[in-house]
């Protein structure tokens, strides 16, 4: 995948979740409850994720192995996730955009 399918998937996903990825204590997760996932964890394959990658940053050595197909700019990785854990729901679309605006990326 390239920058550009990297943000046009992770965007159409967390717009059409529309709520943050959570587990039980309301921390973010990459898989949460009621099978919601955030930035990252969507573009974790299944057959890579697994429990022990919760609460380990996206530039570990376990979530880079997870993400082996995505051969993108970990940058980008760490701003969609950004998105996701740090905007406000209603400003992701904004936030998106000027996202992709920053990564010279089609919104």
């Amino acid at each position: 995948m390239n920058n550009q399918e990297v943000y046009d998937k992770v965007k159409a996903h967390l717009l059409s979740q529309n709520r943050k990825s959570l587990d039980a204590n309301g921390d973010c997760a990459y898989r949460g409850e009621n099978g919601a996932m955030c930035a990252i964890g969507v573009l974790i394959p299944d057959d890579m994720y697994h429990v022990g990658l919760e609460g380990k940053s996206c530039f570990s050595e376990a979530v880079s192995t997870a993400l082996c197909q995505v051969r993108v700019s970990f940058f980008l990785i760490r701003d969609l996730q950004d998105v996701h854990d740090n905007v406000y729901l209603s400003d992701w679309p904004t936030a998106l955009e000027r996202l992709a605006e920053s990564y010279r990326l089609k919104p």
